[in-house]
């Protein structure tokens, strides 16, 4: 889906061959904050085309090299980019954190290298973090207000995300996790989840 709503966009503003789209998406760093291979983007023209969703405008070539196809948008793939973009808003209403299956056995690791692990984790995003924050205030007044909001929530998860996985390596790095720790609040946590749903019940949020 994530090819398909990029390219589709990018056609739905203009013509273009494969190479500029590539370039555009390249010069918009989106690969920084959408996980999408632009390797794949050649694949991923051929198939909407085949799908009759784009179609070929033209060709053209620069100092003597090999034509390039111009695609353009079709009704059927202006269509289609309208329906994914309303999937893509109203996205998936439950989060799951990637980490959440593992959390449930924890106690059942070796917490030392799980706590490793998560470091190294927490290394990356504190790495990666800072260059995400210059990029945002160097290029944020130049940007789109879509890509700006954008680079704006991918500041704001990392931050969170390190925060949290900093207290993560914390209980790790005491062996907090034990299987007691895991069996022995189930009455608490059943109590706990039936006052939950009897509050949601009560202001009508259980529909």
């Amino acid at each position: 889906m994530k090819a398909e709503i990029l390219i589709l966009g990018l056609l739905h503003r203009d013509d273009m061959h494969p190479y500029e789209i590539k370039r555009r998406l390249k010069n918009a760093h989106a690969e920084t904050y959408i996980d999408f291979d632009v390797g794949t983007l050649y694949y991923a023209v051929r198939r909407l085309a085949k799908d009759g969703l784009i179609e070929e405008r033209g060709r053209e070539s620069v100092g003597g090299r090999a034509e390039r196809t111009i695609y353009g948008i079709t009704d059927d793939g202006r269509a289609r980019f309208h329906d994914l973009m309303g999937e893509i808003l109203a996205g998936n209403k439950k989060f799951y954190h990637p980490l959440f299956p593992a959390l449930l056995f924890l106690p059942l690791a070796d917490q030392t290298d799980a706590a490793d692990i998560v470091k190294e984790r927490a290394g990356e995003i504190s790495e990666n973090l800072p260059a995400t924050e210059l990029f945002l205030k160097a290029a944020g007044p130049h940007l789109s207000l879509g890509m700006r909001l954008g680079l704006e929530n991918a500041v704001m998860h990392q931050r969170v995300e390190l925060e949290w996985l900093e207290r993560l390596h914390g209980h790790l790095a005491a062996g907090d996790f034990s299987e007691s720790d895991t069996t022995a609040n189930q009455t608490a946590i059943k109590n706990a989840l039936e006052d939950f749903m009897g509050t949601l019940k009560d202001t009508g949020h259980d529909s």
